[in-house]
């Protein structure tokens, strides 16, 4: 296997940097070295091998050593673990120390999987020797498992593999590596370990790749594993190039492109296809398929755009398309009339008409204008006019006349057929003359009574059917209108004393005429019907009113106006006058004072009063009041401000508005004090003196001036406070008292009347405040005030204030000073004796307390006193102790002290009472008895000693402690008979004795005595030598006590660990080992990065002795336990969240809090945030609206993330950023719309949805609907049946709408038309055919989409003839008869139903030439000169016209240029059934035909061919029994064929090698195995040169076979010969024959298929054989269906069927009947043949696997079309080709024609004929820049004259076709030759 190498494998162990790159390590990657490096990390350096070396580890970002104190082989396994590489036999050596050392004390258990995970401690590194690793030596890694490839598309592939085999791995796998490669890419990529699939992406479609995968391990690259994968193909990438768009004419255009460049990339090019879009309707596009680079599009609509694209396809489909041309075919003529044509009487004298243009699919092109033509019915004269417009106004025509009118639209080329004339009459016209004799009468003011006689009888024009009267109102000029039948005319309603314009007019049906001359007429009068206007009243004085008013309207006033009348009226009297005037005005006196008035006035007529005016009110002017207010009451409200308050002046006194008051203050000092003015009735008067007396008045004031004032009344206000202090004049001090003398403040300070001191001391000694209250003598204010409760010797300050009843006043200015000094209250405290001897005491005491001391102490008096006597000492006050001495020894003593100032002594102390000391014993203590009472203690009791020897009062024991190592321990005093010595060492032995002891001294020791103590504690803890800390636990490594220090048996040891962080204290016990006490303890469940205080103690069975020194440490850094707390959200908005928090609780931290990680998740997304530790809080931004979150937030240490804590928020609401959802419809019926929706996507919806805005736009109306709803669905009633209603929904929340969802057409349901189509317009366009146009309903009516129209055909002899269905706004209706009148009806359809029938429209068809030819009976050579012709009359319904005779025409067979054209013939005429053709060619066979000739022209000739005469050369018949050209020579020739073929060959030339003939009419060429059928005339030659390809080709035709009493003759017209030559080239599909006449024609076989029909019997055989193929022949023309390939014969057995297919495999086919389901599945189920067929057996011939079958005739029946199987070559593709053939057509075909390359003097009409024919749906023509496209040529023909060229000069040329020239296909194509320029155009099935 060979394997390309694609990359180089790098070694997977990073080297390490050079020494003086110590603390980096070396990046893999990039193969540099870092100036940090990543924690944890680990390297080997130096080593032999990558598995040795020193080991470099990363600690804080620094590289360096590791210490190997301890360093052991559990160490080495984790180091080879993390390397990737296997833990088992791993060992260690010790280097030389050349880097730091940055980890010491490193103690794996040898499980761990990384070295970060092995305990650590700081202790100094003692050997200072780096750490090497030896790992166990491993292989490169084997090859990846079971590769396997998928294609994922044409550009990607999925590469799947399982890892090396597990022994074969040799440590972990690091990585993948997966390489593809082909040709043109390279792709590779490097894969995680834990992937064993990867996407390939990037690749080439159609492409072949090789992918390899290898490992990776800590040794390197592995072997590759590889596969081979092709991606498959893929659409092209590039679109077709060149692509150009001509138009020929206005129904053809030709397209032509180049092929994509890229397309060899994606795969293979099969086909292009090329899309055609009509601008004006889009939805008739059409998809034409071409392998070609160019197209002809004919039969398109002249003047419409139409876009044209290409693409091109692979087998993936197709690729991009070109960018769209659009092209515009050329004008035409309208073929449609205007639309909507209408004309009505304008009037009298014209005719207005309106229409639209032509339909846009009828316009063909620029609508320049319109003809308009208006024929007279009664002249016939006609009218034409042209216009622009599409209306038009005809004037001067003849009132109440006749007229057809009608319109024709016309374009550049021309005009357009007219539209159906339409009738129309003028109108009637209007009288010319007036009513007469118009009279009038006023029954009252308001009715006119109009009378006249009609207009003169020469002017009314008609018959009078009404008049008009106008009466014009002349004082307003407002007309009135009146129609009445007769005269006279009644008027009411008319306004009094006003004069009228009276007209009068008749009228007829039209407009009215002239009116009547002017009459007018003035209306009685009558009494004003309305009051006089604008009653203007002014208060001229307080007592007068002046009056004045306008009169009333004139339209009211209904007369003259002789005066007024005036009433006035007051409230309480009513009417109080009533005067007359004729003036427009009016003074009225003698009223009151500011009274109201009412007034009104009316106006007067000779006919009467009118109506009063309404009441216009008045008040008098005002004056000054003549009263003062009433009820003034003052109170004092405060000590400054007085309230007042009054009631107004009397009403009737008041004399107009009280506008306000004047307010007068007065006081008995001052006077007027002040004066103010007031709007209300009361005041507050301020700033007032307290306790002081006012006088107050007031006064009342209009707008005029003010009243008189009130009386005066008299208030006093309260009292206050006082305003000032006291003056303190002098303090007057004694030692418990002050005396404060003061003077009264001034009296206009008091406020009110002086009621009490209040005195205020502060003792600044304590701070205390002393407040007291003096009542005052009002008589004596001023004597002076005593304090007294002082304390002596302390200092005062003192502030005085005066009250009154409502309160003190301020306090004075403080004054100060200090009481006078007194005895002290207190005696000396804190008194002790300090020394006792037997001669002397001493005192000691302190001074008394400050506050008994009372002043300065100057000294302190001393009472000593015994049982009988009293000694007193003075000390000197500094002193505070005392010796008394010359005491007596053992006598007891009392002792009382006082203190003196400078006033005198205080009182003394409590007595304090002593006794001198004693001597001492002189016998020791008795009974000494000592018991151990613990380890450490020794109980000991004695007797004192003899009371004769005590000396005093025992006072206490001496007791010495001995051993027998130390001597005496320890001397100790006790005043008890006993003792309990301590701190003695447990199980010990100890001696003791005991002395006696007074005050004087210690007496003898007793006897010793020895005792034992029991086991205790240890005395002494471990040594902590060292404390290794991780996260959670501690490993103390100590020394057992010294053994002096056990105090018994140890037992265990108790290790008691302190929490500083929280007091807690953990306590361990650890039992002992005695042959190994010095084992580390280890203390687990500790608290990460704690400190820790630990001690150790060792125990015996007693207890555990002391503790060890503390040492202390801290634990290492862990995640946290705990997640932050506190958390709270103090922001929420829309799109942001501020979280605040707190860190964990710190017993949670487990660590420095480094960062916080903050998630934020809402439905599947999680973002991740991180923030520094000393950040508290934080913003998280970018949030979507109204979106629940769940926040969750976790604490990080250096070692990792704790556990989180969540929050979940809700962000704000506000108005949805997105639309509503999924629209969706129903129509109940075509009226009602129900809109659903879903509401927006959550993730938009911002909000809660609290309803929706519907719009809903009528598209043909642009009518807008607003709706507003809830919730869904929405039903919405009244709209348009078929309207398209345009939808937006939008949703809101707590603001505005969001946005509105995408537009949302609705097409309400239809219903059938309520109209009938319009404008129904018939044309006789044939003799047979009617061409009928019409307009839709209108649009309103239609009701729905028109989906088609019901036309129904009537004539007056058969009523309804038939009912079509068509789709579009016209149809032509055929076969009908000449020259006859049909009626013709139109209903609109739509998919519910058809509308209302249009009304009837009548039409007749034209004339026509016959078209169906005379039937021939006789045809025939008379002689060899001589043709007769006979027929039998033509049958009167068949004539189509008037019959004036037949028409007769004949030409040579052998002019072969005009064969298929009408040229050539000789024509002539008679009446006659039969005629003789007469000095014919006797070498030539003649084509006749005869027609019937009508009015119109000359109908359809006949079309029959005649021979040569019975005796012509080279009539050949079927005779001789045989096989012909069997094999090509298997049989002898006879002397008839020979003679036959010398015949032959003189005629054909010695260039045509001819062997032989058979009796069948067949030549065979044994050298060129070519044919030629040879039966009847044969015409032109075939030459063949020495490659077997054809030079020349003439197209001969097979006739009817025609039997005589020698045989079957068959005449050679046509024939298409191939040579096998051709039949092997690579691209071979057999052409399957032609057709060129209208008579029944047998397709030309090919030589293979004659080769074999003739290899049968001859003779009778022979005949059945020919019949068999005539009979199927037929049947494929008549049938004209698929044809698939097969051969017939009479009898097929399996050997003929080998014969048949002598060229595909030679290996027999057993089955000879029954096809496989998988032949059927190759020519589908349309070619199945029905059981009970009749048709006789065939050969079918398959190419994989190439074998021969025979079909019997049950597998086919008559409605199938034969199959012909061709004899195959092995090299050729095709098989079962399936050929579509077109229907049979009528008109004759051209000839076949040849087009050159270069044409020069040939011209497109002798290139292409003008010849009609059927309609193509495309052509496809190419050659050079020269060619001359046209979309006029037929879709059937053979093109031959190969060898025939045109040279430059234009002579003919000979010209070799190549021999790869054999690429045919079905329908439109082109065989092209690029190496010799030569093509060959083939249309419809056309093949060559």
């Amino acid at each position: 296997m060979c394997i390309v190498v694609l990359f180089a494998c790098r070694r997977a162990t990073a080297e390490p940097c050079n020494t003086n790159e110590a603390s980096q390590l070396r990046d893999e990657s990039t193969n540099s070295c870092n100036s940090t490096c990543t924690n944890d990390d680990i390297i080997l350096e130096g080593g032999s091998v990558p598995t040795e070396g020193i080991v470099l580890v990363c600690v804080d970002g620094r590289s360096g050593l590791l210490c190997d104190d301890d360093w052991s082989d559990y160490d080495s396994a984790v180091v080879c673990r993390q390397l990737g590489i296997s833990a088992s036999g791993a060992n260690y050596y010790f280097g030389n120390e050349s880097k730091d050392i940055v980890l010491e004390g490193v103690n794996c258990t040898g499980s761990e999987t990384k070295l970060k995970d092995c305990p650590n401690n700081t202790a100094n590194c003692t050997n200072r020797r780096p750490v090497g690793v030896k790992c166990a030596p491993n292989s490169f890694p084997g090859a990846p498992q079971n590769i396997s490839a998928n294609v994922f598309n044409s550009t990607s592939i999925i590469i799947s593999w399982r890892p090396p085999l597990a022994e074969q791995t040799y440590g972990a796998v690091l990585q993948y590596n997966l390489s593809c490669t082909s040709p043109v890419l390279n792709s590779t990529g490097s894969i995680s370990p834990n992937t064993t699939s990867q996407q390939v992406v990037g690749l080439f479609p159609y492409s072949m790749y090789t992918c390899c995968v290898c490992a990776l391990n800590s040794y390197g690259w592995g072997t590759y594993a590889c596969i081979q994968v092709t991606t498959p193909p893929s659409v092209l990438t590039q679109n077709p190039t060149n692509f150009s768009v001509s138009v020929v004419n206005s129904t053809c255009i030709v397209l032509k492109w180049s092929p994509p460049v890229l397309s060899w990339y994606n795969g293979p090019l099969l086909n292009y296809s090329i899309e055609i879009i009509p601008q004006m309707d889009t939805t008739q596009r059409s998809l034409i398929s071409t392998v070609q680079t160019f197209l002809i599009v004919s039969s398109l609509h002249p003047f419409y755009n139409y876009t044209c694209t290409v693409m091109a396809y692979t087998a993936a489909g197709k690729g991009p398309s070109t960018l769209p041309i659009t092209v515009t075919t050329l004008q035409d003529v309208p073929s449609g009339p205007p639309v909507r044509f209408k004309a009505t009487a304008n009037g009298a004298t014209s005719i207005a008409m309106e229409w639209g243009p032509p339909a846009p699919s009828k316009q063909n092109g620029i609508i320049l204008g319109y003809t308009v033509s208006i024929t007279a019915v009664m002249t016939g004269q006609i009218q034409r006019l042209n216009t622009t417009n599409t209306s038009i106004i005809v004037g001067l025509l003849t009132p109440y006349s006749d007229y057809y009118c009608s319109v024709a639209a016309k374009t550049p080329i021309g005009s357009g057929p007219e539209a159906i004339p339409l009738p129309v009459r003028t109108m009637e016209g209007a009288p010319t003359g007036p009513p007469l004799n118009i009279s009038h009468s006023t029954p009252n003011p308001s009715t006119l009574i109009l009378n006249w006689s009609p207009p003169d009888p020469s002017y009314r024009n008609g018959v009078v059917r009404g008049y008009l009267v106008v009466i014009s109102e002349m004082e307003t000029s407002r007309p009135l209108y009146f129609n009445t039948s007769t005269p006279p005319l009644s008027i009411p309603s008319l306004h009094p004393f006003y004069t009228y314009n009276c007209s009068v007019s008749a009228y007829t049906v039209g407009l009215p005429g002239p009116y009547s001359p002017p009459y007018l007429v003035r209306m009685p009068q009558s009494a004003p019907t309305s009051p006089p206007l604008n009653l203007s009243l002014v208060a001229s004085t307080s007592t007068s009113v002046t009056l004045s008013w306008a009169p009333p309207p004139t339209q009211y006033q209904n007369g003259v106006i002789m005066g007024y009348t005036l009433q006035i009226f007051n409230s309480q009297q009513g009417l109080l006058r009533e005067t007359n005037t004729s003036s427009n005005g009016s003074t009225e006196d003698s009223l009151r004072p500011y009274t109201t008035y009412l007034f009104r006035v009316a106006a007067m007529t000779v006919a009467g009063r009118g109506p009063y005016s309404g009441n216009v009110t008045i008040i008098t002017q005002p004056s000054a009041p003549t009263s003062s207010p009433l009820n003034l009451s003052p109170v004092a409200s405060t000590s400054t401000s007085v309230t007042l308050s009054w009631a107004p002046p009397p009403t009737q006194f008041q004399n107009g508005v009280i506008m306000g008051y004047t307010l007068q203050v007065f006081n008995t000092q001052q006077g007027l004090l002040r004066e103010t003015n007031t709007s209300s009735n009361g005041s507050t008067v301020d700033s007032l003196r307290p306790y002081t007396t006012y006088l107050f008045r007031v006064a009342a004031m209009t707008v005029v001036e003010r009243g008189p004032y009130s009386g005066n009344v008299t208030v006093l206000t309260k009292e206050d406070v006082p305003s000032c202090a006291p003056n303190v004049v002098s303090l007057k001090f004694s030692p418990r008292s002050i005396q404060l003398n003061l003077n009264a403040p001034l009296f206009n300070c008091w406020n009110g009347l002086l009621t009490q001191y209040l005195v205020q001391i502060t003792e600044n000694n304590t701070g205390n405040i002393l407040t007291k209250n003096f009542s005052i003598d009002p008589l004596r204010p001023n004597l002076p005030l005593n304090v007294t409760s002082l304390h002596p010797y302390y200092t005062y300050e003192c502030v005085v204030a005066v009250a009154t009843v409502v309160g003190p006043g301020p306090f004075s200015v403080a004054m100060s000073g200090r009481t006078n000094e007194d005895v002290p209250d207190g005696p000396p405290v804190n008194i002790t004796i300090t020394k006792v001897t037997p001669y002397s005491v001493t005192l000691q005491w302190d001074p008394p307390t400050p506050d008994k001391q009372n002043g300065v102490i100057v000294s302190y008096v001393i009472n000593v006193m015994t049982s009988d006597q009293v000694q007193r000492m003075v000390v000197q006050s500094n002193a505070s102790q005392q010796t008394i001495s010359n005491l007596t020894p053992y006598t007891t003593y009392t002792f009382r002290i006082s203190a003196s100032t400078r006033i005198g002594q205080g009182p003394f102390s409590a007595a304090v009472a002593t006794r001198t000391s004693e001597t001492g014993p002189t016998s020791p203590p008795l009974n000494l008895s000592p018991v151990a009472s613990t380890s450490t203690n020794i109980t000991l009791s004695w007797a004192p000693p003899p009371t004769q020897y005590q000396n005093g009062v025992i006072m206490g024991y001496t007791l010495q402690v001995f051993n027998t190592q130390q001597g005496l321990l320890r001397e100790t005093n006790t005043s008890s008979n006993g003792s309990t010595v301590d701190s003695l060492r447990p199980y010990t032995t100890y001696l003791f004795r005991v002395a006696a002891m007074t005050v004087a001294g210690r007496g003898p020791y007793s006897g010793n005595v020895t005792v034992l103590t029991k086991e205790d504690v240890p005395s002494c803890a471990p040594n902590v030598v060292s404390l290794k800390f991780s996260p959670r636990s501690v490993q103390l490594n100590l020394n057992a006590p010294l053994f002096n220090c056990w105090n018994g048996l140890l037992t265990q040891y108790l290790v008691r660990i302190t929490e500083n962080n929280t007091g807690s204290i953990l306590t361990k016990n650890f039992s002992i080992d005695p042959l190994r006490p010095n084992l580390p303890l280890n203390v687990t469940s500790l608290h990460p990065y704690y400190t820790y205080e630990c001690v150790v103690a060792v125990a015996t069975v007693v207890g555990p002795g002391p503790f060890s020194v503390a040492m202390s440490g801290r634990t290492n850094e862990d995640v946290p336990d705990g997640p932050p707390v506190n958390i709270t959200i103090i922001e929420i908005t829309p799109y942001s969240v501020t979280l605040q928090w707190d860190p964990p609780t710190p017993d949670k931290q487990n660590g420095v809090i480094v960062s916080y990680v903050i998630n934020v998740m809402t439905g599947d997304q999680v973002q991740r945030m991180v923030v520094q530790s000393n950040d508290s809080q934080q913003t998280i931004s970018n949030l979507t609206l109204y979106t629940t979150y769940t926040f969750s937030i976790s604490a990080s240490t250096r070692i990792g993330q704790g556990p989180s804590i969540s929050y979940v928020v809700t962000t704000s609401e506000t108005s949805p950023t997105g639309p509503p959802l999924n629209i969706s419809y129903s129509t109940p019926n075509p009226s009602t719309l129900i809109l659903n929706w879903s509401p927006p996507d959550p993730s938009y919806r911002n909000g809660v949805v609290r309803g929706y805005l519907v719009v809903i736009s009528e598209m043909e109306t642009s009518r807008p609907l607003y709706f507003n709803t809830s919730t869904p669905p929405l039903s919405i009633p009244s709209l348009h049946p078929f309207y398209t209603y345009n939808c937006s929904v939008s949703a809101y929340t707590v603001g505005l709408p969001g946005p509105y969802s995408s537009s949302y057409l609705v097409r309400m349901p239809q219903s059938a038309p309520t109209s009938p189509p319009l404008y129904l317009s018939p044309v006789a366009s044939t003799s047979t055919n009617i061409t009928l146009s019409w307009a839709p309903p209108p649009t309103q009516y239609q009701n729905g989409v028109i989906m088609g129209y019901t036309l129904q055909v009537f004539n007056s002899q058969q009523g309804l003839l038939r009912e079509t269905n068509t789709s579009s706004n016209g149809s032509t209706v055929d076969s009908l008869n000449p020259d006859t009148t049909y009626l013709f009806k139109v209903a609109a359809m739509t998919v519910v139903g058809r509308g209302p029938y249009s009304d009837n429209v009548y039409v007749a068809t034209r004339q026509f030439v016959p078209v169906i030819p005379p039937n021939v009976s006789t045809a025939v050579r008379l002689n060899a000169e001589a043709i007769l012709l006979s027929w039998e009359p033509m049958a009167t319904d068949t004539t189509q016209g008037a019959f004036i005779g037949y028409s007769v025409r004949y030409r040579p067979f052998t002019d072969v240029a005009k064969r298929d054209t009408n040229q050539g013939y000789t024509i002539t005429s008679t009446k006659e059934t039969q005629i003789t053709i007469s000095f014919l060619d006797p070498t030539s066979a003649y084509m006749v035909g005869v027609a019937a000739a009508t009015q119109a022209g000359i109908g359809v000739y006949s079309q029959s061919t005649v021979g040569l005469y019975e005796n012509s050369l080279f009539q050949v018949y079927m005779q001789a029994p045989g096989v012909v050209c069997k094999e090509w020579m298997s049989y002898g020739v006879t002397d008839k064929t020979k003679d036959i073929v010398s015949q032959i060959s003189s005629n054909l030339g010695s260039s045509f090698p001819i062997t032989y003939i058979g009796d069948v009419g067949l030549l065979c060429d044994k050298q060129q195995l070519n044919w030629v059928v040879l039966t009847g005339r044969a015409v032109g030659t075939r030459n063949l040169n020495s490659s077997g390809m054809v030079h020349q080709l003439q197209e001969w035709v097979l006739t009817s076979p025609k039997v005589t009493s020698q045989g079957v003759m068959l005449q050679v017209l046509a024939s298409c010969p191939l040579s096998l030559t051709q039949l092997r080239s690579p691209s071979c599909t057999v052409p399957m024959g032609t057709t060129s006449s209208t008579t029944p024609v047998i397709s030309t076989v090919s030589s293979t298929e004659l080769t074999s029909v003739v290899s049968v019997s001859v003779g009778i055989g022979g005949v059945l054989l020919v019949l068999v193929l005539v009979v199927m022949a037929i049947i494929l023309y008549v049938r004209r269906k698929t044809r698939a390939t097969f051969i017939i014969s009479r009898d097929m057995t399996l050997t003929s069927a080998h014969n048949v297919c002598h060229e595909m495999d030679t290996a027999a086919v057993a089955k000879e009947t029954n096809l496989d389901e998988s032949i059927y599945a190759s020519i589908g189920d349309l070619h199945k043949p029905a059981e009970g067929s009749n048709l006789s057996g065939g050969a079918l011939c398959e190419t994989a696997p190439r074998r021969a079958r025979a079909l019997s005739n049950q597998y086919f029946d008559a409605s199938i079309t034969p199959l012909l199987c061709l004899n195959m070559p092995s090299d050729c593709n095709g098989t079962l080709t399936v050929v579509s053939e077109e229907p049979p057509r009528t008109a004759p075909l051209p000839p076949p024609r040849l087009v050159p390359l270069l044409p020069t003097a040939t011209t497109s009409e002798q290139l292409y004929p003008s010849v009609s024919s059927p309609n193509l749906a495309s052509e496809t023509v190419s050659g050079g820049d020269n060619s001359q496209p046209r979309c006029s040529t037929p879709s059937l023909a053979v093109y031959t004259d190969l060898s025939t060229q045109m040279d430059q000069s234009g002579q003919k040329t000979s010209k070799s076709l190549p021999t790869d020239l054999c690429t045919v296909t079905a329908g439109p194509s082109l065989l092209c030759n690029s190496t010799e320029d030569i093509y060959i155009e083939m249309i419809g099935e056309s093949a060559a």
